[in-house]
């Protein structure tokens, strides 16, 4: 928050990854490369997960965190 006060144009991000390959499931491939505000959530969270990665049990995805200037 105090990051965001002091650069408010600077906005952070996550991105989601997942390996790209035939065990990725019909879950997670469509959300491959997606980018969302860092203080989002890529899905509804459940009894398992906060909403990021990983999504179920095996899941192999990954989150990358980046940043963007507003304008």
């Amino acid at each position: 928050d105090e990051l965001k006060q002091q650069y408010p144009d600077v906005k952070v991000t996550k991105t989601w990854f997942t390996n790209n390959d035939e065990k990725v499931c019909e879950l997670c491939a469509p959300l491959d490369g997606v980018e969302i505000n860092f203080d989002e959530n890529f899905y509804e969270p459940d009894g398992y997960s906060d909403g990021n990665p990983p999504r179920h049990i095996n899941c192999r995805c990954w989150l990358s965190e980046g940043t963007r200037i507003n304008g």
